[in-house]
């Protein structure tokens, strides 16, 4: 019975690709530092993830809390949140292409969970599921066949990945486009699934749009940042300028890889790319112009893959530059792994890229740590001298940023990327920094620093002084100005 919904293969390949991902991210489990949100979520127990348009990262997570408040319970959500994109890589996959072997598939897989900018996604002690469970149904939804009570199952699908977040949304297009590459199926057989799989993209994310988004999203925030410059009529220029954001994420990325390994992964990819295309060329039995069409698309790919990693994000009109956005960055990294799986030589290539990116992740991991240890250090000092002023404050503004752990700035040298992964909490606006001081005892309203407050503390002499950070008082509002801010 179980065979029929999972095969042996599928089952080896996930408990292998399983246990390699959880020791990948043990780094990150062994950190234990509260990412962003977590902050929030850890103190008050709240969720609102609803009022973002995510309604079913509510529900999921208030049903494996038992129920509000919630409570910090890692790393359950990011082990079983990594177990759902396992399960939905080695089906899928298996499915997709059916002439890869376990090891290929293993490879190919891993080389998703990889993604440098899921490093971030599985960083979140509640989120981490929801995300990762909405890039699982993307996924998954390749497992099923093109029989007719099958074909809205993956629509459904869709509506539920938005439901629960929508940045993972054009990794159901990449999917779509590793299928049409990868799938034995005839020249004409793939144009009709990829004609498919635009129909449930499509018709997923219009009902998700129309019944779902506008009836949950809430707050200026969270509606300013769903807000798309379709009816701009500078929509192009300003798409390509949204672009450049999400490229210099990916540039950051590339910089902090070896030159060798660039140019090994690369070149083994280009290999497969050419031997796909001279197995496309050779099916005599089709026509000349699905010949053309399929081996054109198979030529853009790539390209095609990296372009949908961004490209729903560009069009915002207040997009966000974040790691976790970027998701469905694994669809490039799934088929570079596929490319070079065609052959075991592409596979023993691989190797060097896995071992730089299990090392990066040891040094995310171990980044947090001391970041985590150094939060504490400056958080509880200066909760503690708040609390001795015996003054009945009500807000607290931050100025200035914090200083950062001496391991997190040599990180920082070495990996580009380890400067958008790795959060600094006190930095001026952000209303993290007051969230950091409540787990320290500084339980207060957090006011942004504007020109008023400003002007009035630059008046002033502080309370208190350091040499890292001063303390000011302004009403019932306490200011931390650290050093560098200039008045």
């Amino acid at each position: 019975m179980l065979e029929k919904i999972i095969t042996k293969k599928e089952a080896k390949v996930f408990l292998f690709l399983f246990v390699i991902s959880i020791i990948y991210i043990l780094p990150i489990l062994n950190a234990d530092r509260y990412y962003i949100d977590d902050l929030g979520r850890s103190i008050w127990g709240y969720s609102k993830w609803g009022v973002n348009g995510r309604p079913l990262a509510d529900i999921i997570m208030a049903s494996i809390s038992f129920g509000y408040p919630l409570l910090d319970i890692s790393p359950l959500p990011q082990i079983a949140g990594l177990a759902f994109i396992c399960a939905s890589l080695s089906v899928s996959l298996c499915r997709i292409a059916p002439d890869f072997g376990q090891s290929a598939i293993i490879a190919s897989a891993l080389c998703f969970i990889i993604n440098p900018f899921m490093l971030e996604n599985l960083s979140y002690k509640y989120d981490a599921l929801p995300m990762l469970l909405s890039a699982s149904l993307l996924v998954l939804s390749f497992s099923f066949g093109r029989k007719w009570w099958h074909l809205p199952v993956p629509a459904f699908m869709v509506i539920c990945s938005l439901s629960l977040y929508q940045a993972t949304l054009t990794l159901f297009a990449s999917m779509a486009v590793i299928e049409f590459v990868f799938s034995a199926r005839d020249f004409r057989g793939k144009i009709l699934e990829a004609m498919i799989r635009v129909l449930q993209l499509v018709s997923g994310y219009l009902f998700y749009s129309a019944y779902i988004g506008p009836n949950f999203i809430q707050g200026s925030y969270n509606i300013s940042h769903s807000e798309t410059i379709l009816s701009q009529p500078d929509m192009v220029s300003k798409a390509i300028e949204n672009s450049t954001g999400f490229v210099d994420l990916i540039d950051a990325y590339l910089t902090g890889i070896p030159d060798w390994i660039m140019f090994i992964t690369a070149s083994l990819s280009i290999v497969g790319l050419v031997f796909l295309l001279i197995e496309s060329v050779r099916k005599e039995s089709e026509k000349n112009i699905y010949k053309i069409i399929v081996t054109f698309i198979i030529a853009l790919a790539p390209v095609a893959l990296v372009a949908f990693s961004f490209a729903h994000l560009s069009l915002l009109k207040f997009p966000v530059y974040a790691p976790r956005v970027m998701i469905s960055f694994g669809g490039v990294m799934l088929i570079v792994g596929l490319l070079c799986c065609k052959s075991m030589i592409g596979r023993i290539g691989l190797l060097p890229l896995f071992v730089f990116s299990f090392v990066f992740c040891i040094a995310y991991g171990n980044t947090m740590k001391s970041q985590k240890e150094f939060d504490g250090y400056i958080s509880a000092e200066i909760s503690s001298v708040i609390n001795k002023q015996n003054n009945e404050y009500k807000f607290i503004s931050i100025a200035g940023k914090m200083p950062v752990s001496e391991q997190y700035r040599l990180a920082v040298s070495k990996f580009p990327l380890m400067k958008e992964l790795v959060p600094i909490y006190m930095d001026n606006g952000w209303g993290w920094g007051s969230a950091l001081l409540a787990h320290y005892g500084a339980d207060y309203k957090f006011k942004q620093i504007n020109q008023e407050i400003k002007s009035g503390v630059c008046k002033k002499t502080p309370v208190f002084e350091s040499t890292k950070y001063d303390l000011y008082d302004l009403d019932d509002m306490i200011i931390v100005m650290f050093k560098g801010f200039n008045c």
